[in-house]
């Protein structure tokens, strides 16, 4: 194997690595921003609120389908809600969710094989 090579391959390996931290530090942050909204709204089923919230993402991907579900479940159930407000308490979130998975990350990879059907 040439430097070049081995170069490549730990790039690769590094990239997948920081992909799948940040798929699971979003998961995360859909979980808390979740159990805020759910909150919000009165809701005592976070747990269902959540699965919502991850058909929701699944289905488009990205941000900005949560956001607006969000915004609009709110707004439906009469809470005052702005985006900018609701975007700068998803960012918040995604660093308390990488502050999170960072000091817990045992407890982040049993949570993640959880979520997916693993053990």
């Amino acid at each position: 194997m040439t430097a070049g090579d081995a170069k490549r391959r730990f790039l690769e390996e590094k990239y997948i690595l920081d992909f799948q931290m940040l798929l699971k530090t979003r998961a995360r942050r859909n979980r808390m921003l979740a159990a805020w909204a759910a909150s919000r709204l009165g809701r005592a089923d976070a747990d269902a609120y959540l699965k919502e919230v991850q058909l929701v993402d699944a289905a488009v991907g990205g941000d900005d389908d949560v956001l607006q579900k969000i915004l609009a479940d709110l707004r439906s159930a009469g809470q005052k809600a702005d985006e900018d407000d609701i975007h700068s308490m998803m960012n918040e979130m995604m660093f308390d969710a990488a502050e999170w998975l960072e000091t817990n990350r045992d407890s982040a990879e049993i949570e993640q094989d959880r979520a997916s059907g693993g053990p």
